[in-house]
């Protein structure tokens, strides 16, 4: 079996730019066999007052830098719940800072794979001209359906 065919439970991580973009990356979960229902969407919002007025949507988690301490730690019960849990899967999809970097390494995965990534520690990184969330989806399904475990 590929890597993609052995993920039941999966974390994205995504840079939030809209409530459509985020929506985007849901469809393009369930449309690539994803179990929406298991899996989570940590998106990175700029500020905390961006992210009191966006929509609570199932499965979709928001985190800004205010939510993490100086030290490093998080002040959001939600996002160290969500951070918490133990996924076959983490996909970074773009640049994160170093806060959410720091976050990110500490998740409990069988695989990490970035896509358009800056981050060192992923066991996977792809590269991919699309910006659109279902082709970003796709791509790394694609490519991770050839790697066998």
């Amino acid at each position: 079996m590929s890597l993609w065919d052995n993920t039941n439970k999966m974390l994205l991580i995504v840079e939030y730019s809209s409530i459509d973009q985020v929506n985007e990356f849901r469809e393009g979960m369930k449309s690539s066999g994803v179990n929406i229902n298991r899996s989570n969407i940590l998106a990175i919002v700029n500020s905390k007052t961006e992210m009191k007025r966006l929509t609570e949507i199932h499965s979709v988690t928001y985190v800004s830098n205010k939510d993490i301490s100086f030290i490093g730690r998080l002040k959001n019960d939600r996002v160290s719940k969500v951070l918490s849990e133990y996924y076959d899967m983490l996909i970074v999809i773009g640049h994160t800072n170093r806060k959410i970097s720091r976050l990110t390494r500490k998740v409990k995965r069988n695989t990490a794979v970035g896509v358009n990534s800056n981050l060192e520690f992923l066991t996977i990184n792809m590269n991919s001209e699309s910006s659109s969330p279902l082709q970003l989806l796709n791509f790394a399904k694609e490519t991770l359906q050839k790697i066998r475990n």
